[in-house]
């Protein structure tokens, strides 16, 4: 019967620090750091180089071992020259390119929605951007967020100055504050975590020059989602703030934000929101606080008690002013899309879309609030379009501006100034030979004035009708110069109890063309 035996094969071994320098092809093992070396030979053998070459083990460095990095963008078939010649290319470490984006599961957050993430989001920022330690502001990087849900708990989110939050896109990157004992998950910080009160003081730069990208804001519960304090410089891009109310139809015990604009420090200001989302809190946007230059632009409100509240506890010398809502739409908003108080002034709302807003979800029919609400002198609305018909801003204002020096442009009203409106025209024709009074189908206002123009043949009449109406007895005028004979003959008429101009022509064979625009005040 054959004889099995196994031998034993030792190679050197010892602690990391000790590994001499290995004869050839001899072994080498790190007993404390578990890596395997091999004895490059002599030069006399033929080896390139003397020493020992490390066997890659599991446990072995890599960023050592691939020490450098060069960009060859050689995809398309060259290699991209990177120094000032190819033969000089820029060498970078491993370690230096990998560093160029920290991803916050690097400190150990798992974003899975269910581990409590609250240490390592923090650990996080702190040694990214808190500048106490920071001697060297390029240490400060893009913290980036992989998809996933993290959640926060037992505290506030601080967002110290020039930080940067980058995501997966909304919905697919959500942080999230669980903790219903805290008011809010985000919270704006100086460089030396003060708050409130101690905002600035002790040397410390004041909040601002941050940006938050591609990613919700999310709360469990009816709170804040981010305070701006004192903030210069600051933007959302993409951003969901994404509340837990189910369309809230009263305003709550507390006045609760997507964001609230406070100014403890300073006046914040310069704050832009673009293609952001608001959905489902009380309030998309909420300031007492004197705040300036804060923009809209592109953003979805949704699912809201009111769209934005400004001014309501302020003070004249803490009034929000020249916020700017811009290309926005507001869909199944409960009251007001933009609530502005006495004293606020210098907001403009244009080009937006507003849909279902004002009638506490009940849709059409159902107007209990004005869509926009301006008290105060200096406030515009230009180009916006309206879904509340006729008969429900007889009821309820499409735009509520109390007799405030006020501008507005609407596609179904016309210009308005103040409480004077030049209203939307258009063009009728008024048939040839109409013995008995026939509607041009103009509907005038109780007290309004119509301005012009009848064309027929050569003949061109320029004209104004005024027309009152008591409820009574509709009373006209109608003033004109003509090129030729008057062949038409205007006067006021009604129809289900309103005003409409009526005429009669004489025969010509020829109809008339009359173009108009109704002017009144408001």
């Amino acid at each position: 019967m054959a004889v099995v035996q196994i031998s034993r094969i030792q190679a050197r071994r010892g602690l990391q620090q000790d590994l001499p320098t290995l004869a050839s092809a001899e072994l080498g093992w790190s007993v404390d750091q578990r890596r395997l070396f091999i004895g490059n030979g002599t030069l006399t053998e033929g080896a390139p180089t003397e020493g020992v070459t490390e066997i890659l083990t599991q446990y072995t460095d890599l960023t050592t071992v691939l020490r450098n990095y060069t960009f060859r963008g050689n995809a398309g078939g060259y290699t991209a020259q990177t120094g000032p010649s190819m033969l000089s290319p820029t060498v970078r470490s491993f370690q230096d390119k990998l560093d160029d984006i920290v991803n916050i599961k690097d400190f150990g957050a798992t974003g899975n929605g269910v581990t409590d993430d609250t240490a390592a989001i923090n650990r996080a920022i702190t040694q990214i951007y808190y500048s106490a330690h920071l001697s060297d502001t390029r240490v400060r990087r893009t913290l980036y967020f992989p998809a996933g849900t993290y959640n926060v708990s037992g505290t506030v989110l601080l967002i110290p100055p020039y930080a940067r939050l980058v995501g997966d896109g909304i919905e697919s990157t959500i942080i999230r504050q669980t903790d219903g004992t805290q008011p809010c998950l985000m919270q704006t910080t100086d460089s030396l975590y003060q708050t409130g009160a101690s905002l600035g003081q002790n040397g410390a730069t004041l909040p601002g020059y941050v940006t938050i990208e591609e990613m919700s804001l999310a709360s469990s519960n009816d709170k804040d989602i981010i305070i701006l304090d004192s903030v210069m410089h600051f933007t959302f891009f993409a951003v969901e703030f994404l509340g837990s109310l189910n369309n809230p139809t009263t305003a709550g015990s507390q006045a609760y934000a997507g964001v609230k604009v406070k100014s403890f420090a300073r006046t914040s200001e310069n704050i832009n929101f673009w293609s952001c989302n608001f959905k489902n809190t009380r309030y998309a946007a909420l300031a007492d606080d004197a705040g300036a230059d804060v923009k809209f632009n592109g953003c979805t409100f949704m699912g809201l008690y009111k769209g934005m509240k400004l001014g309501q506890n302020s003070t004249p010398t803490t009034m929000p002013s020249n916020y700017k809502v811009i290309n926005c739409v507001f869909y199944s908003i409960a009251n007001n899309a933009i609530d502005c108080y006495a004293g606020v002034s210098g907001v403009l709302s244009s080009g937006n879309n507003y849909i279902d807003v004002g009638n506490n979800f009940a849709g059409v029919g159902s107007p209990v609030a004005p869509v926009l609400s301006f008290i105060s002198d200096g406030n515009y609305s230009l180009c916006d379009t309206f879904a509340r018909t006729d008969a429900d801003d007889l009821v309820q204002k499409r735009i509520s501006y109390n007799n405030s020096k006020f501008v507005s442009i609407q596609s179904n009203v016309g210009l308005v100034s103040g409480n004077f409106v030049t209203g939307i025209g258009g063009t009728v024709t008024l048939a040839d030979n109409t013995s008995a009074y026939a509607s041009t189908g103009i509907v005038l206002q109780s007290s309004c004035q119509v301005n012009y123009t009848i064309t027929r043949g050569t003949t061109v009449r320029h004209g104004s009708f005024v027309f009152t109406y008591d409820g009574t007895t509709p009373n006209f005028s109608d003033t004109y110069m003509s090129s030729g004979t008057n062949t038409i003959t205007l006067s006021a008429g009604l129809n289900s109890g309103k005003g409409v101009i009526v005429f009669i022509s004489t025969s010509t064979g020829t109809d008339a063309t009359m173009k108009y625009n109704i002017n009144y005040f408001n």
